[in-house]
């Protein structure tokens, strides 16, 4: 854990989100308190480090669509040479 900054953990549903300070304090525990101690974060610059396993899944999701996209035009284009 880094000692400069906050640490966040947190559950998907949020309803275990908390957020750990360099002293490993813990700050919240509730989503409500968590949305406003990041906007407090926001206004002091301060470091925030994230554990998420959403962000994990958000990423595996964009690399499907985009690979989804690029099949797509792959297709397009050998059906294009095909047609001529």
């Amino acid at each position: 854990m880094p000692m400069n900054g906050n640490t966040i953990i947190y559950s998907n549903d949020y309803l275990n989100a908390c957020v750990i300070n360099k002293y490993n304090h813990i700050v919240v525990n509730k989503e409500r308190e968590l949305d406003e101690k990041l906007m407090e974060l926001e206004k002091t610059k301060d470091s925030i480090y994230v554990n998420d396993t959403q962000g994990l899944y958000d990423s595996e999701m964009m690399i499907g669509i985009t690979c989804t996209i690029l099949g797509s035009c792959v297709l397009l284009y050998i059906l294009n040479k095909i047609s001529r």
